[in-house]
């Protein structure tokens, strides 16, 4: 029986090795097709010894590594991620039959994969410089290349950020306390790297400046606004620079546009200010 030399010369074998010669461990998966007969089942898997047995009634595991219909498929699956011999989940050996004394086939398929190459970390490319405007969204990101898995902390100032362990690293609604030296330390189980440091000034809204001031037929008033587009701002009108009334809310759909306040202003004269909350 075909599945008894599996697990003698195989599983048996390898975990009183204590794995390949690489040091990488060999584990045996049976998988059951058969619902006809769960008695019949199984009294079949305590015959052969099988420790980890799984239902597939719908042939779907089965499928992928060949046509349904024979009583039985053997196959070797690498799963050790960047080996420098194999792909991951890569299949080494699909058939429905082997020669009992083949066996040794299959050791020799398995002591071929290595495991990865002790490599630790490369960045690739290092966080970049970001000047933003208060209140705008800064993203930082590295590139790093090195076996998997890649870990990632990002650190603001040489301190460590709490829970900014992704590739990128991003900042919404930044105000002037955002502003600082931005790295990131990319890590494997070989090693580390720290990429250079990448700063993050934020800038604070460019004042707007109101001029071309004149009085249209209908009694308002129009003027040019210099600031910056997108922005919203708050006209206020004042007699005397103390008391401010404001008479209008204005987006700047370009960095310079021109206010138009409809409304009647009678006082003989009068300063205008334009504010952002």
């Amino acid at each position: 029986m075909l599945s008894l030399v599996v697990e003698r010369e195989i599983n048996k074998y390898y975990k009183a090795r204590q794995g390949n010669p690489a040091g990488i461990q060999v584990e045996v998966l049976g998988i059951n097709t058969d619902q006809t007969s769960s008695d019949n089942t199984d009294e079949f898997i305590g015959a052969v010894g099988f420790e980890v047995v799984a239902d597939d009634p719908d042939w779907v595991t089965y499928g992928q590594f060949g046509p349904g219909g024979a009583a039985s498929r053997y196959v070797i699956i690498n799963g050790v991620a960047d080996s420098p011999t194999h792909k991951q989940w890569e299949v080494l050996f699909s058939e429905t039959f082997f020669q009992p004394d083949e066996a040794n086939l299959l050791r020799a398929l398995i002591d071929k994969v290595q495991t990865p190459v002790p490599v630790p970390p490369k960045i690739a490319v290092h966080p970049q410089r970001q000047d933003a405007r208060r209140g705008a969204t800064v993203t930082l990101a590295v590139s790093a290349t090195g076996p998997s898995p890649l870990f990632f902390q990002w650190h603001r100032n040489g301190a460590p950020i709490s829970g900014a362990t992704g590739q990128s690293l991003v900042l919404t609604n930044v105000t002037s306390a955002h502003t600082g030296e931005y790295s990131v330390t990319v890590s494997n189980v070989f090693g580390f790297e720290a990429s250079q440091a990448a700063t993050v000034k934020v800038l604070e809204p460019l004042p707007p400046v109101l001029s071309g001031l004149w009085r249209h037929g209908e009694g308002g008033v129009e003027f040019v606004l210099s600031s910056e587009a997108g922005r919203e701002y708050h006209v206020e009108f004042s007699t005397d620079l103390r008391v401010w009334k404001r008479v209008g809310t204005f987006r700047a759909s370009q960095a310079i546009s021109i206010y138009r306040n409809p409304d009647m202003i009678t006082e003989p004269q009068g300063f205008f200010r334009a504010v952002s909350d």
